[in-house]
C-alpha cells in the first residue's frame, strides 16, 4: 500500500524519462493518492499524451478521476476534452454511462470530445437516449442559426473579420457533431461514410452522400439536418434554416454585445474573445462588458478582455500580477495565419497551437541558428 510514495516525487520530476518512468509505474500502482499528480500532468502539454496513456493503461478505476474532472468547474475544457478520450479508450459499460451522462453539456468542444468517444466505445442510442440525441440535434441546428446569422451581419466589417471567421467555422463543427449523434441512431459505419463523401472535392461523392442519409435517416431529421449538410455558404444555410429558425437582423454594434452577454445559446471561448478583440478596435468596449470577460474561466478570454480593459482606462483599477507574453493569444494567431502553410488552417485550431508558442526577443545582429546546428524547435 506504500509502493505509491516514490512516485509522489517522481511525478513531478523535471526530467523527461523520470516523469515517463513515474507515468508508467504509477499506472500499474493505481493508487487514488497518485490521481491529483497524474491529472497535473495531463494538464501538461509535454506530457499529456503519457498521463492520458497511463490512466487508460489503468484501466476502470482510473474513471474515478475522469469523472471528477469532467463534473469539476475547477478544471479547463483542454483537460475535460482529454478527460474524455480517455473515457472512450477505457470503455466499457461504465465508462459508456459517464460519458452519455456529460454529452448535454453546453461546452461544444468538451461535447465533441465525448461524441468522439462514445463512438470509440460502439454506443448505441436506446429508449430515453433516442429522444435525448433528437433534441441535443435540434439544439445544436438550432445554436448554428444563430450563429450564421451573426457572422452575415457582421461580414464587411474588416475589425470583425476574426470572429466572423470564427462563427463561420462552426458550421463545419456542427456538421461534424451532427454525423456523431447520428451514428448512435443509425448504422455508424453508413453514416460516417456520408459524411467522409460530403466533403469530397467531386460532386457526384457529394450527391451519393445525400442519397445515402436520405434512405437512411428519418424524414424530420431530413428536414433538420439537410440544410447543414447540403450548404456550405453561410448565407445559403441560414436561409434553409430560416423556416424552422428565424433569426432577426442586427447591426454590428448590437450583434457584438449581444453575443458577448450571450447564456442561453453555445458561443466559443474563442469566439468570445473574438468578439471583445473586435471591440477593441472599434473602441466599443464598456465597463459592464469587460468585467464579465473578465471574470471568465478561459484564459484566452481573460487575457483579451485585460487588455481591452487597460486602453479602455479600466485596467488601472485592476490588480495585475505580472507582465504577461508580449503578444496576446489573438495575435499569436494572427502571425501564424500570415505564414502560407497556414492560409487554409481554422483560426480556432491555430489559437490552440499559439497558446503553445514560446516568445524569444532577439538582439539585432544576434544568431538565431546555424545551418547545419541541431534543431531544438521552429521560429516564425
Amino acid at each position: 500500500t506504500s509502493f505509491y510514495r516514490p512516485l509522489v516525487r517522481l511525478l513531478t520530476d523535471d526530467r523527461l524519462d523520470v516523469r515517463l518512468a513515474a507515468l508508467n509505474a504509477a499506472s500499474r500502482v493505481r493508487n487514488p493518492r497518485l490521481w491529483p499528480l497524474m491529472i497535473q500532468n495531463l494538464s501538461e502539454a509535454q506530457f499529456s499524451p503519457y498521463a492520458a496513456a497511463a490512466f487508460a493503461r489503468a484501466g476502470e478505476v482510473a474513471l474515478d478521476p475522469m469523472r471528477e474532472v469532467l463534473e469539476s468547474d475547477r478544471y479547463p475544457r483542454e483537460l475535460k476534452m482529454r478527460a474524455a478520450s480517455i473515457c472512450g479508450r477505457i470503455g466499457g459499460s461504465i465508462a459508456t454511462a459517464l460519458l452519455v451522462s456529460h454529452v448535454g453539456g453546453s461546452d461544444r468542444g468538451v461535447r465533441r470530445a465525448i461524441l468522439a468517444a462514445l463512438h470509440h466505445c460502439e454506443f448505441v442510442a436506446q429508449g430515453v437516449d433516442v429522444v435525448d440525441v433528437r433534441l441535443l440535434l435540434r439544439q445544436e441546428v438550432s445554436d448554428l442559426a444563430w450563429s450564421l446569422s451573426v457572422a452575415i451581419d457582421l461580414e464587411g466589417n474588416s475589425a470583425c473579420e476574426l470572429l466572423a471567421s470564427a462563427l463561420t467555422y462552426e458550421l463545419t463543427l456542427t456538421r461534424h457533431r451532427c454525423f456523431l449523434f447520428l451514428s448512435f441512431l443509425y448504422d455508424a459505419k453508413t453514416v460516417l461514410r456520408a459524411e467522409e463523401n460530403l466533403a469530397h472535392s467531386s460532386s457526384l461523392q457529394r450527391a451519393y452522400a445525400l442519397e445515402a442519409l436520405d434512405e437512411t435517416i428519418s424524414r424530420d431529421l431530413r428536414k433538420l439536418l439537410f440544410p447543414v449538410f447540403e450548404w456550405s455558404r453561410p448565407v445559403d444555410c441560414t436561409m434553409a434554416l430560416s423556416e424552422m429558425f428565424p433569426q432577426t437582423r442586427g447591426d454590428h454594434e448590437h450583434r457584438l454585445r449581444e453575443l458577448l452577454s450571450q447564456t442561453s445559446r453555445w458561443v466559443s471561448p474563442w469566439a468570445r474573445a473574438s468578439a471583445i478583440y473586435a471591440l477593441l478596435e472599434l473602441g466599443l468596449g464598456d465597463d459592464a462588458t469587460l468585467q464579465s470577460a473578465l471574470e471568465s474561466n478561459d484564459p484566452v478570454v481573460r487575457e483579451t478582455a485585460l487588455l481591452a480593459a487597460r486602453r479602455s482606462g479600466m485596467g488601472n483599477r485592476i490588480e495585475e500580477k505580472g507582465e504577461g507574453p508580449m503578444l496576446l493569444t489573438i495575435e499569436r494567431v494572427l502571425v501564424l495565419k500570415s505564414v502560407t502553410i497556414f492560409d487554409d488552417v481554422p483560426e480556432e485550431v491555430l489559437a490552440a497551437l499559439a497558446v503553445d508558442l514560446e516568445e524569444v526577443e532577439v538582439d539585432a545582429g544576434k544568431t538565431v541558428y546555424e545551418k547545419g546546428g541541431a534543431a531544438d524547435g521552429r521560429c516564425i
